[in-house]
């Protein structure tokens, strides 16, 4: 049997295929190219206001430019929406990242994008992958002059926290370990400021929760030690403090014998 001549259907796909080849041409070494888990310095080469390709949402476009080495001068996408209370929150808590004030207005996003796009910071970033996805977290800016040299690398070890950031610690993912469902085990309802205990594959550790992520299904809580880490609310245990002891009274003074 002939093999079917596709020709004709190709041919009336030409009128597709130069708008199709364009963006192709435009994402190769942005969005589609996967880079390793891990820290890497990058600068933010700037952020565009647009809607997603693929469902419409509004979206701001963020374009990071690795500086060193083996992805040295490519170039990583990464997206913010502008739907939802959610994703503003998301982007508010970046743009904190990054050093500015909130606005008071959406529309004064685009001022803000426009001083990115001519500072570009320098910044240390971590890639995570998640599911389908990789997700791009900023744990540091730089500042003029600071030394960025061997701060980077693919591990997922943990770091203390940096005492010249204005802001948290870089934040750690724990990773997730397989267990044995525990119906009898009691829930606890975890809040903000809530001392608790983690854990963890390396151990338990002690500190107090800074924030519930709820889209992501975690936590997140500042060690003892300065560490902060994103943990599972089913590897955290409440700590129940005792309550203080009554003071004792004052012994009543008597009346001396003359």
């Amino acid at each position: 049997m002939a093999p079917e001549n596709f020709s004709k259907q190709l041919k009336a796909a030409q009128g597709l295929w130069a708008t199709a080849k364009t963006k192709a041409e435009a994402a190769k070494g942005s969005q589609f190219t996967e880079y390793e888990d891990g820290r890497y310095v990058a600068r933010l080469m700037g952020g565009s206001i647009g809607k997603s390709q693929s469902s419409g949402r509004l979206q701001i476009t963020w374009t990071f430019k690795f500086e060193e080495g083996e992805y040295e001068g490519q170039n990583k996408l990464d997206f913010s929406g502008l739907e939802t209370e959610q994703n503003l929150y998301w982007l508010g808590l970046r743009l904190r990242e990054l050093g500015y004030e909130l606005p008071d207005k959406a529309e004064q996003l685009q001022e803000i994008l426009n001083d990115i796009a001519q500072t570009k910071p320098l910044c240390k970033i971590r890639l995570k992958t998640k599911g389908e996805f990789q997700n791009l977290f900023i744990d540091k800016v730089y500042a003029a002059g600071d030394e960025v040299q061997g701060d980077t690398g693919v591990t997922e070890t943990e770091e203390p926290e940096e005492e010249a950031a204005p802001e948290p610690a870089a934040e750690e993912e724990e990773e997730e370990q397989p267990e044995e469902e525990d119906e009898d085990a009691d829930t606890v309802d975890i809040q903000p400021g809530m001392i608790v205990v983690v854990d963890s594959a390396k151990g338990k550790f002690k500190g107090e929760v800074l924030e519930l992520l709820e889209d992501e299904g975690k936590v997140r809580v500042k060690l003892e030690d300065g560490r902060v880490l994103r943990v599972g609310g089913d590897k955290l245990q409440a700590v129940v403090d005792a309550a203080p002891p009554e003071p004792k009274a004052a012994p009543k003074k008597g009346r001396g014998k003359k």
